[in-house]
């Protein structure tokens, strides 16, 4: 058995109890049936659903088979096949359904009806402004209070500011003074240095001029010099092959005058040797002679002075 409380779905139509479901378009058959989750498969596999209309219907029986299932985004969906509506089992004193008799209707009750319903309108009216009243009255007190609140964060917040932008200007014009200052300082050390470069460059290119001169008379110096040496080179090769010359003469005198000069000393070395010879033959007859005198002289004879050999 399912309880009533559970909603069931066919198409875009619903219904709150398994009565509306059965009184409704109801054809039998496989219809598809949205079953709230909570249920759960093995409580809807079979369904029986007993139904009692009123007091006095008819007690109905109702079977239903899932054949197959689908996942929908609101849960899960059933196809689900009804079987026939069947009223076998009734009770006693129960008595079979039938249609209520039309009822009279009175004018007068209805038109009380009509007049209390009028008064309990105009009541619930009077009750909704009020209400609505009293709920404009607290909006206009919250609209007031939230205008006073944002008032007074609009006074501290612009007091808060007006001092904030008062030391943010004392600030900036101290920040521009000392800026100022720094950029004055810095120009003076920018034209300083600008002067020094200047000195520098100029002293530079003076000292380039200067060595570009320097450069200019050295190589004029060198090319002179070269020139002199060159001058004087030929000038001493000109010497060079005078004095060669001249030696050459020289030498060629002094060759003869060797030669000549051997020859004479080769002549007097003959004469010289011619004499030596003569000389030395004298002495060795002298030296005989006086050897012959010394042998004479031992044995005992004396010789008379002026036949005594003298060495010379």
């Amino acid at each position: 058995m399912v309880s009533t409380k559970h909603h069931l779905r066919q198409g875009n139509r619903v219904w709150n109890t398994p009565c509306e479901y059965l009184l409704g378009s109801w054809t039998p058959g496989p219809v598809p049936l949205q079953v709230e989750p909570d249920l759960g498969r093995s409580t809807i596999l079979r369904l029986f659903f007993t139904v009692k209309m009123s007091t006095s219907e008819e007690p109905v029986s109702l079977e239903m088979d899932i054949t197959s299932e689908e996942k929908t985004s609101g849960g899960l969906s059933y196809a689900v096949k009804l079987s026939e509506p069947s009223a076998d089992f009734p009770k006693e004193g129960v008595k079979p359904f039938s249609p209520a008799a039309p009822k009279t209707v009175d004018a007068a009750r209805l038109r009380d009806k009509m007049d209390s319903a009028t008064k309990r309108r105009e009541s619930l009216e009077a009750s909704k402004k009020e209400q609505w009243y009293e709920k404009l009255q607290k909006l206009e007190e919250a609209t007031r209070r939230r205008e006073e609140a944002s008032q007074t964060f609009i006074e501290s917040t612009k007091a808060a500011l007006e001092v904030k932008l008062e030391s943010f200007e004392e600030n900036r014009t101290n920040h521009l003074m000392a800026l100022r200052t720094k950029v004055q300082e810095h120009l003076a050390r920018v034209d300083s240095q600008l002067n020094e470069q200047t000195s520098e460059n100029e002293e530079l290119e003076q000292a380039a001029e200067n060595r570009q001169e320097q450069i200019n008379a050295m190589v004029k110096k060198l090319k002179d010099h070269e020139e002199h040496t060159r001058k004087v080179r030929e000038r001493q090769q000109s010497q060079l092959k005078d004095l060669k010359e001249s030696i050459d003469t020289k030498l060629d005198a002094a060759e003869k005058n060797r030669l000549e000069n051997q020859k004479q000393t080769m002549e007097r070395l003959k004469v010289a040797d011619e004499f030596s010879a003569q000389r030395s033959a004298k002495l060795t007859c002298r030296h005989q002679l006086w050897v012959g005198t010394c042998q004479l002289a031992t044995k005992g004879y004396t010789l008379p002075p002026d036949s005594q050999p003298h060495m010379a």
